[in-house]
């Protein structure tokens, strides 16, 4: 098993409320923490056993085989919390068939997001309320932006799933947990003008977003139960409560197990909120305190 050590991004759009799931508190603006990731710049650093004080992505590489998954050469998720402190840009990500003829990875990009606390009456951006991508272009032309856009009411402990192609936003007061395929294929729709800190704003990408965008692509969410799994193409994710138990991965792919609320102690290692362990195909470990946990595994 490996636990992970958080990743802290700063982001123009951050807050402080990662600072309770780990964050590093010398960044000003937290906006994301990886809690599981294998991206070279961005690879979790190990807290235990043979392999402490490497990173993830060495593990992977050097010892693939062990985690039981073979569809794709590169570690298949990314597992993160993110912080809305202010609105997301608007944002599409491709699908496979995109990704793979445009030869920018062997696949797109799903994601799926856990509110872990929203506002009252919170609303995100999810899907177009125009089905035609020629209205579409015009209402861009005309800089009717907010004509385009479908809001999607969401409150504490929903599940809504955002499949490539879907215009999506985060809005602010939204802190998710969310699980993506790992790649970082993504299409900046809009971003309300902002001006960064070297005074510039940020790129858009409205060419390829509108080439991979679907207009009908939407989604509804659904309360995130304890012990009910749910099953997406590329990945499946369950919510589940420890208390001094036994952890047993019984499938044939590792497992990431993420820390939302609570304080587990594992291979006398602390584990608090906002962090990760894996655990090999069939592995067992024993965890000492209560914590709610989100399972999740490749598909």
């Amino acid at each position: 098993m490996y636990i992970l050590k958080p990743v802290t991004i700063n982001k123009i759009w951050g807050g402080k409320k990662l600072l309770d799931y780990g964050g590093n508190k010398a960044i000003s603006k937290i906006g994301l923490i990886y809690s599981v990731s294998c991206e070279k710049n961005n690879s979790n650093e190990i807290l235990n056993g043979n392999f402490k004080g490497q990173t993830l992505l060495n593990v992977w590489n050097s010892n693939k085989n062990k985690f039981g998954y073979s569809k794709f050469d590169k570690f298949p998720l990314i597992i993160s919390f993110i912080d809305a402190h202010e609105d997301l840009s608007l944002q599409v990500h491709p699908d496979d068939e995109y990704a793979i003829k445009n030869k920018i990875s062997s696949f797109g990009k799903e994601e799926s997001w856990v509110f872990l606390d929203t506002l009252e009456n919170q609303k995100i951006i999810l899907g177009c309320a125009i089905n035609s991508i020629e209205t579409i272009k015009k209402n861009i032309k005309e800089n009717k932006w907010e004509d385009i856009l479908n809001y999607l009411p969401v409150k504490k402990m929903d599940y809504v799933n955002v499949k490539p192609g879907t215009l999506h936003a985060l809005t602010s007061g939204s802190l998710v947990y969310e699980i993506q395929q790992a790649t970082d294929i993504t299409y900046r729709f809009y971003d309300y003008n902002r001006i960064t800190k070297e005074g510039k704003k940020r790129e858009l990408h409205l060419s390829k977003a509108l080439e991979v965008l679907k207009p009908k692509s939407k989604s509804k969410p659904i309360s995130f139960k304890e012990n009910k799994i749910i099953k997406e193409k590329y990945y499946s994710l369950q919510l589940t409560t420890l208390n001094n138990n036994i952890i047993h991965n019984k499938n044939n792919v590792f497992a990431c197990y993420t820390v939302i609320d609570g304080t587990l102690i594992i291979e006398n290692v602390l584990v608090t909120k906002g962090m990760s362990f894996i655990l090999m195909p069939k592995e067992k470990c024993s965890a000492l305190g209560k914590a709610k946990l989100i399972m999740s595994y490749p598909n």
